[in-house]
């Protein structure tokens, strides 16, 4: 393998180390911030460190698809040219550009409008590269080889469960805003735990599928 292969694998697996490893501190943070016998300041402290955390899952999530793809590229088995690893660069580029936008304009109505964008880019992901995988692995697709063509699916997949997590989140987010106001009751803590619950729900169907992608891109498998 050349040395820019391998260079490639190594950001590969980076970016599946800062994706599942960091997302596991927020987890931890997201279950510390169900406990109602901590003050509200604690929990927006855990919140806040929360958020952060989950910039480095976030990061890894829109550079894995060009990386990915630069891989499959170099392997043959992917017939893809140099303008459409470009254009894929490029959308990745405005993926990570929308998702710090977001943190970064926090409080702003842009962030709404940056929310709504990082949405639709994720259902471009998924809306494409699930029928893709599944048409390359009937023998129909572009993709050569039967393992990348789950992975593909398997990836387009994880963007959908990213979606539903953070369609989940939403009420969570008002509870805290009743919170906010009105101080814990049981019915305002209640309405946390149990959106917090449903939001990890999905957390876990989204780290299986996250290592079933990481199996099949060890064994080359499935």
């Amino acid at each position: 393998m050349s040395g820019a292969h391998n260079f490639w694998i190594f950001i590969h697996i980076l970016l599946f180390v800062f994706w599942l490893g960091a997302d596991l501190g927020v987890f931890i943070c997201g279950q510390l911030v169900k406990r109602s016998d901590q003050s509200f300041d604690q929990r927006m402290l855990l919140v806040k460190v929360l958020s952060m955390i989950d910039m480095g899952p976030r990061t890894s999530f829109a550079l894995m698809l060009p990386v990915g793809l630069q891989l499959s590229v170099n392997m043959h088995l992917i017939p893809l040219g140099t303008p459409g690893l470009v254009l894929c660069w490029l959308f990745s580029a405005v993926w990570l550009a929308v998702t710090w936008g977001i943190p970064l304009n926090e409080g702003k109505p842009v962030a709404l409008s940056l929310r709504k964008i990082q949405t639709l880019l994720l259902l471009i992901v998924t809306v494409v590269l699930v029928p893709v995988g599944a048409w390359s692995m009937f023998g129909e697709g572009p993709v050569i080889s039967d393992w990348l063509s789950f992975k593909i699916m398997v990836f387009g997949l994880i963007c959908g469960l990213a979606i539903l997590i953070d369609l989940t989140f939403i009420p969570v987010v008002a509870a805290f805003t009743e919170l906010a106001e009105q101080g814990s009751t049981p019915e305002i803590e209640t309405k946390i735990t149990a959106g917090m619950n449903r939001v990890f729900a999905v957390v876990w169907v989204l780290y299986g599928a996250l290592l079933i992608s990481a199996y099949i891109g060890v064994t080359k498998s499935f």
